[in-house]
């Protein structure tokens, strides 16, 4: 009856390696897949110690987890979030995972092992880990050679501004018409190109310089911020309200831009009226949830993707003044603190910037 009852049991479970082993240690069933699994004949594996199937280095210690299962019997799992091996007849290991199952009769107890072959999924892992190195390798050099050109740049850039900027001073109202207007068109295009070298820059210097991750009061830090930005608040008659915030650990620096950058987009794209925005914080799961809200002009639905792209703008620079990298640079930042950044917004009804943080070495 007990062994008809273990028949049943495997014969359900054919897609799977199973074993049955009692408290001895000793294989009493093998279905047909795991006698393949570890390439074994069929009735093979009956009758034989379980360690056969455990790295030889292994065995020793095998023996006493076996016991320690028998004594304390209960469903277990085993090599999820770690390597585990199991061995095939002519000594090659093969990554597994193993469920166990404790299976009580009239007669004594036994333990179903139902093991599965990873091979492939390690295969895959392997794939996807050696992939994220190569793309992280080709964005750090993709970066570095950013900062290098850019810095390159600056220079001639230097000297064509001075110039534009001595011809302006020196023959403004002196040519015709014309001449003037060319020159405006000269230094405003240079000082736009000096904005745009200055903010590549910065963008990729957070990603090749970051700082080890101190314990951050989040109050102090957005205090600083605001003292940084009085006069564009003073001037924009901008009203900033602040719920308490909690202390974590941050690149301090880069979090300072995080929410400088936010709070400037925030009263810039205020059109009517003082900007007033609201800063808060609240736990949610694992992350500290930070939102920023607004009263600004707001973000059409079809593009609260697109702003968070390097060099995207929404409006002319007639309009409103920037390089439309400042989001980019958030989004960076909170993506190398493991976070998330997003945005909820309705055109002419403002807009809130989330963005999360996690609480892991709060």
């Amino acid at each position: 009856m007990k062994v008809l009852f273990l028949e049943d049991i495997l014969a359900e479970a054919a897609l799977n390696a199973m074993l049955v082993v009692n408290k001895e240690g000793t294989i009493t069933l093998a279905n047909p897949t795991a006698e393949v699994l570890f390439g074994y004949k069929k009735g093979e594996l009956t009758g034989q110690k379980i360690e056969v199937l455990v790295p030889e280095c292994f065995r020793a210690a095998h023996v006493e987890q076996r016991d320690s299962f028998f004594a304390d019997p209960k469903i277990r799992s085993l090599g999820a979030g770690r390597d585990l091996f199991g061995c095939k007849k002519d000594g090659t290991e093969v990554p597994i995972e193993i469920g166990l199952n404790p299976i009580k009769t009239a007669e004594e107890i036994f333990v179903l092992a139902s093991v599965i072959d990873i091979t492939e999924r390690k295969k895959i892992e392997q794939k996807l880990k050696d992939s994220a190195k190569e793309i992280a390798f080709l964005n750090g050099q993709l970066e570095q050679y950013a900062y290098i050109t850019s810095h390159d740049l600056k220079e001639p850039l230097r000297a064509m501004y001075s110039y534009a900027a001595l011809l302006e001073k020196k023959y403004k109202e002196k040519l015709d018409k014309n001449a003037d207007d060319y020159i405006n068109f000269i230094v405003g295009g240079a000082k736009r190109m000096e904005s745009l070298i200055n903010d590549l820059l910065e963008y990729t210097h957070i990603g090749s310089k970051r700082k080890p991750l101190t314990k951050t009061d989040c109050n102090k830090l957005l205090e600083t911020v605001l003292k940084n930005l009085k006069v564009v608040i003073s001037e924009n008659n901008a009203k900033v309200a602040c719920d308490s915030l909690p202390e974590i650990f941050t690149d301090e620096n880069q979090i300072s831009v995080l929410f400088q950058n936010l709070i400037v987009n925030a009263i810039k794209f205020t059109k009517h009226g003082s900007p007033e925005i609201n800063i808060s914080c609240k736990q949610e799961g694992s992350d500290w949830l930070f939102a920023i809200k607004d009263n600004g002009i707001g973000i059409p639905k079809e593009q609260k993707e697109r702003i968070f792209q390097i060099f995207q703008r929404l409006h002319t620079k007639e309009e409103y003044e920037g390089t439309g990298i400042g989001l980019a640079i958030c989004k960076k930042i909170v993506d190398l603190h493991g976070g998330k950044i997003w945005v909820e917004s309705e055109e002419g009804k403002g807009s809130t910037f989330y963005f999360t943080l996690p609480m892991i070495y709060s």
